[in-house]
């Protein structure tokens, strides 16, 4: 941010492309990253968000309603033992 000396406003930098654009980005990149750090381990950004839900560190309604519905999902991470066989996150 700047703040001009003669006057009290701050501006930000701007960029010609839209929020949207740059969260997309972001998301990419996060997703490229987290899929390098977990090759090793053979699980995905989405097997690490079930593993935050279950162990409940995180709260999402609508991702727990979808995990009971499927709690298939469950399984690779249950074989290791990294979660309980039928978990039933908020229940």
């Amino acid at each position: 941010m700047t703040t001009h000396d003669n006057h009290n406003e701050t501006t930000a930098p701007t960029s010609p492309r839209p929020l949207g654009y740059w969260l997309r980005v972001i998301d990419r990149r996060l997703d490229d990253t987290m899929r390098d750090l977990f090759a090793a381990e053979g699980i995905s950004r989405r097997d690490w968000r079930r593993l935050n839900l279950i162990a409940g560190t995180v709260s999402d309604p609508r991702m727990t309603e979808r995990l009971a519905a499927r709690p298939e999902r469950i399984a690779p991470l249950a074989e290791r033992g990294w979660a309980p066989a039928n978990p039933v996150p908020g229940a």
